[in-house]
């Protein structure tokens, strides 16, 4: 006669109930994660490419855009920095009070406070070449 060793189910306790619980959580948990992380990076991936090609597009296409482009907007596309044209300009500024037609609530406001800025270039000026920042606010 074959003598088996007797396998006793016990039941289990409601702390080993939840703990058992708790850890099937977690484990779904992890995996539910870097399932939704790994589909994120290859939505990731896939946006990075439609980005690039569309900069690609929109570098090829600036030639077009620029001609078609009001005059003074197209300029300043084409603008260039010119350290030695610093001497020519001569810029001045000054504070003043300005009365403010409409208070916006819940603003602190400088009782109307503004900066004004006069950039004037001295080769150009006596032909009326003025640029004027006027009423911009601290």
């Amino acid at each position: 006669m074959e003598v088996r060793p007797t396998v006793l189910h016990r039941p289990r306790s409601l702390l080993s109930t939840l703990a058992l619980g708790a850890r099937t959580n977690v484990v779904v948990v992890i995996l539910g994660g870097a399932g939704i992380i790994v589909y994120a990076m290859n939505i990731t991936d896939r946006k990075t490419d439609d980005f690039t090609g569309l900069v690609e597009q929109a570098v090829t296409g600036l030639p077009e855009f620029q001609k078609s482009l009001p005059p003074i907007l197209a300029d300043t596309l084409m603008d260039r920095r010119q350290p030695a044209q610093v001497r020519n300009l001569r810029i001045t500024t000054r504070q003043f009070f300005w009365p403010r037609a409409v208070s916006v609530p819940g603003r602190v406001d400088r009782e109307g406070l503004r900066l004004e800025v006069e950039i004037t270039d001295i080769r150009v000026w006596q032909s009326a070449g003025k640029a004027r920042l006027l009423d911009a606010e601290l």
